[in-house]
Protein backbone atom coordinates (compact mmCIF):
# COMPACT_ATOMS: atom_id res chain seq x y z
CA UNK A 1 0.00 0.00 0.00
CA UNK A 2 1.33 3.28 -1.09
CA UNK A 3 0.50 6.41 0.95
CA UNK A 4 1.14 10.07 -0.62
CA UNK A 5 2.58 12.80 1.82
CA UNK A 6 2.23 15.90 -0.27
CA UNK A 7 2.39 18.93 1.57
CA UNK A 8 4.03 22.14 2.37
CA UNK A 9 6.82 23.35 5.04
CA UNK A 10 5.19 21.60 7.51
CA UNK A 11 5.78 18.24 5.85
CA UNK A 12 8.77 18.70 4.86
CA UNK A 13 9.98 19.21 8.42
CA UNK A 14 11.20 22.94 8.72
CA UNK A 15 12.00 23.88 12.09
CA UNK A 16 10.96 26.63 13.16
CA UNK A 17 13.52 27.10 16.09
CA UNK A 18 16.45 27.46 13.63
CA UNK A 19 14.91 26.44 9.67
CA UNK A 20 16.73 23.47 9.32
CA UNK A 21 15.17 20.42 8.46
CA UNK A 22 14.23 18.01 11.67
CA UNK A 23 15.50 14.36 10.37
CA UNK A 24 13.66 11.90 8.65
CA UNK A 25 12.56 9.82 12.24
CA UNK A 26 11.30 12.72 13.56
CA UNK A 27 9.53 14.38 10.39
CA UNK A 28 5.81 13.30 10.81
CA UNK A 29 6.07 11.38 7.47
CA UNK A 30 9.12 9.37 9.00
CA UNK A 31 7.19 8.95 12.02
CA UNK A 32 3.88 7.43 10.38
CA UNK A 33 6.41 4.91 7.71
CA UNK A 34 7.85 3.42 10.73
CA UNK A 35 4.62 3.57 12.86
CA UNK A 36 3.06 1.30 9.69
CA UNK A 37 5.90 -0.73 8.95
CA UNK A 38 6.26 -3.29 6.18
CA UNK A 39 3.89 -3.79 3.77
CA UNK A 40 3.75 0.16 3.66
CA UNK A 41 5.51 2.57 1.20
CA UNK A 42 5.29 6.42 2.66
CA UNK A 43 5.84 8.49 -0.34
CA UNK A 44 7.01 12.15 1.36
CA UNK A 45 6.64 13.94 -2.39
CA UNK A 46 4.45 13.33 -5.19
CA UNK A 47 7.02 10.87 -7.52
CA UNK A 48 6.45 7.25 -8.07
CA UNK A 49 3.01 6.80 -7.49
CA UNK A 50 1.39 4.63 -9.80
CA UNK A 51 -1.41 3.04 -8.32
CA UNK A 52 -4.82 4.65 -6.75
CA UNK A 53 -4.68 5.66 -3.04
CA UNK A 54 -6.89 6.33 -0.65
CA UNK A 55 -7.20 10.49 0.14
CA UNK A 56 -6.46 11.87 3.41
CA UNK A 57 -6.45 15.34 3.04
CA UNK A 58 -4.89 17.32 6.11
CA UNK A 59 -5.98 21.13 6.26
CA UNK A 60 -3.14 23.47 7.24
CA UNK A 61 -2.83 24.58 10.74
CA UNK A 62 -4.49 27.86 12.17
CA UNK A 63 -1.40 30.78 12.65
CA UNK A 64 -0.64 30.38 16.05
CA UNK A 65 0.22 33.69 17.76
CA UNK A 66 0.73 34.57 21.64
CA UNK A 67 -1.75 37.76 22.44
CA UNK A 68 0.78 40.26 22.26
CA UNK A 69 0.20 40.07 18.31
CA UNK A 70 -3.00 39.02 18.14
CA UNK A 71 -4.38 42.34 17.10
CA UNK A 72 -1.94 42.31 14.54
CA UNK A 73 -2.66 38.73 13.18
CA UNK A 74 -6.07 39.06 13.62
CA UNK A 75 -7.05 38.69 9.84
CA UNK A 76 -4.89 36.16 9.19
CA UNK A 77 -5.88 33.98 12.55
CA UNK A 78 -9.60 34.42 10.87
CA UNK A 79 -8.11 33.81 7.62
CA UNK A 80 -6.86 30.18 8.07
CA UNK A 81 -9.75 29.07 10.24
CA UNK A 82 -11.51 30.28 6.91
CA UNK A 83 -9.09 27.98 5.37
CA UNK A 84 -9.64 25.13 7.33
CA UNK A 85 -13.52 24.83 6.73
CA UNK A 86 -12.88 25.30 2.84
CA UNK A 87 -10.08 22.08 2.75
CA UNK A 88 -12.94 19.67 5.10
CA UNK A 89 -15.90 21.56 1.97
CA UNK A 90 -13.52 20.59 -0.46
CA UNK A 91 -12.57 17.18 0.82
CA UNK A 92 -15.89 16.34 1.20
CA UNK A 93 -17.16 17.06 -2.20
CA UNK A 94 -14.41 15.11 -3.64
CA UNK A 95 -15.24 12.01 -1.29
CA UNK A 96 -12.12 12.28 0.37
CA UNK A 97 -11.18 11.60 4.24
CA UNK A 98 -10.18 14.53 6.18
CA UNK A 99 -7.87 15.29 8.81
CA UNK A 100 -8.16 19.35 10.40
CA UNK A 101 -4.26 18.61 12.46
CA UNK A 102 -5.47 21.61 14.69
CA UNK A 103 -7.48 19.18 16.65
CA UNK A 104 -4.14 16.88 17.69
CA UNK A 105 -1.48 19.26 17.37
CA UNK A 106 -0.50 23.45 17.17
CA UNK A 107 1.84 25.48 15.22
CA UNK A 108 4.88 26.34 17.58
CA UNK A 109 4.76 29.98 19.66
CA UNK A 110 8.23 30.96 17.82
CA UNK A 111 7.23 31.66 14.50
CA UNK A 112 3.00 30.71 14.81
CA UNK A 113 3.10 28.62 11.61
CA UNK A 114 5.33 25.93 11.46
CA UNK A 115 5.71 22.53 13.77
CA UNK A 116 7.70 21.46 16.51
CA UNK A 117 9.64 17.93 16.86
CA UNK A 118 7.52 17.30 19.62
CA UNK A 119 4.19 18.01 17.19
CA UNK A 120 5.65 15.58 14.33
CA UNK A 121 6.01 12.86 16.41
CA UNK A 122 1.93 13.39 17.91
CA UNK A 123 0.73 14.11 14.08
CA UNK A 124 2.84 11.18 12.81
CA UNK A 125 1.20 8.43 15.72
CA UNK A 126 -1.91 10.20 15.11
CA UNK A 127 -2.26 9.58 11.38
CA UNK A 128 -1.11 5.76 11.70
CA UNK A 129 -3.94 4.91 13.63
CA UNK A 130 -6.20 6.98 10.43
CA UNK A 131 -4.45 5.11 8.30
CA UNK A 132 -4.35 1.99 9.43
CA UNK A 133 -8.12 2.63 10.05
CA UNK A 134 -9.16 3.61 6.52
CA UNK A 135 -7.17 0.41 5.35
CA UNK A 136 -9.16 -2.10 7.56
CA UNK A 137 -12.02 -0.35 6.43
CA UNK A 138 -11.62 0.03 2.96
CA UNK A 139 -14.80 0.50 1.47
CA UNK A 140 -16.17 2.93 4.45
CA UNK A 141 -17.06 6.28 2.90
CA UNK A 142 -14.69 9.62 3.59
CA UNK A 143 -15.32 11.13 6.51
CA UNK A 144 -14.25 13.87 9.00
CA UNK A 145 -11.44 11.72 11.43
CA UNK A 146 -12.08 13.40 14.84
CA UNK A 147 -8.73 14.94 16.64
CA UNK A 148 -8.60 12.74 19.36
Amino acid sequence: MKILCYGDSNTWGFSPINGSRFPEDIRWPGVLRRCLGEGFTVIDNARDIQASLPVLVLAPLPVNVGRDHHAYYHEQIDKSFDLIAAFENLSAQKGCHFLDPSQVISASRHDGVHIEAEEHIKLGLHLCVIVRDLISGGDSPPHRQPGL
